[in-house]
């Protein structure tokens, strides 16, 4: 695989377990009034992705080691909500 397509698919990857936490943002935010300040950290890292999508920084290395670390932090938190009890 070239090394394009593998940004490419991390860059994907990021925007789609974002889709995950969209639901719960609008959850929390009707319950209790505040944006949930333990989402925005992962929500920053759509910056990155989105850039990287862009024909500017296609082939960026730097934008490549933030998305990598930026997608095991995603995958992190979505392993920790999927399979945390359920409270009350």
């Amino acid at each position: 695989m070239k090394f394009n397509v593998i940004i490419r698919m991390t860059a994907l990857l990021i925007i789609l377990t974002n889709i995950y936490y969209i639901p719960m943002i609008i959850f929390e935010i009707w319950q209790t009034g505040t944006f949930p300040l333990f989402i925005s950290p992962v929500f920053l890292i759509l910056i990155p992705a989105g850039l990287t999508l862009t024909v500017k920084f296609k082939n960026n290395v730097l934008l490549f080691c933030i998305n990598v670390l930026g997608l095991i932090w995603n995958l992190f938190w979505l392993t920790i909500f999927m399979t945390a009890p359920e409270i009350g």
